[in-house]
């Protein structure tokens, strides 16, 4: 089952950069590649970070209300920044994985999303891809699933990314169960 802690394991190990503003600037909705991902880094990545240690705090005493509550503040900074033009892959993606863990259904549309803000950055897809086919196997569409798995696990060995390619056959092995 995809759990708050998987999701935040994947936010903490981000580099993190320093504090900075979600002013909008006139330019924002055409950022370079390179002034998206600061902005990412140095904006929103610290407030993903804190927001994802609050619903985990959250679930880790039970307090079902404050977790519904924390992940509302979680959508609210997201639609905020979406807004703003601020939008980026790894944001999108820790939306999608916080939603999986409540709902699979509802966290393929996120999942959509941060795969074509990663194409259109040329940025990684393979996290999104191995956390989609979790949800789309969970959702009974097996077949799509094995696409984006196969997919997501190819990327993972280019880029030589062992845990990943761990987690894509812990998932097919859990599916196949």
């Amino acid at each position: 089952m995809l759990s708050d802690a998987r999701s935040f394991w994947s936010l903490s190990n981000v580099p993190l950069g320093g504090c900075g503003s979600a002013r909008r600037s006139a330019d924002s909705d055409t950022m370079t590649t390179e002034e998206r991902h600061r902005h990412f880094f140095e904006v929103v990545n610290p407030r993903l970070d804190t927001l994802g240690r609050l619903i985990c705090e959250a679930s880790a005493i039970g307090d079902h209300v404050l977790g519904e509550t924390r992940y509302a503040e979680l959508l609210a900074f997201y639609d905020e920044q979406v807004t703003l033009g601020y939008w980026h892959p790894g944001l999108t993606e820790s939306v999608a994985d916080f939603t999986a863990a409540r709902d699979a259904a509802a966290a393929l549309p996120y999942y959509v999303q941060a795969l074509d803000q990663a194409r259109a950055l040329d940025a990684e897809t393979h996290t999104i891809l191995i956390w989609m086919a979790e949800c789309l196997f969970k959702l009974g569409q097996r077949e799509q699933a094995e696409a984006c798995l196969r997919d997501g696990r190819a990327e993972s060995v280019r880029r030589e990314e062992t845990d990943y390619v761990q987690e894509a056959d812990r998932v097919l092995r859990e599916a196949s169960a």
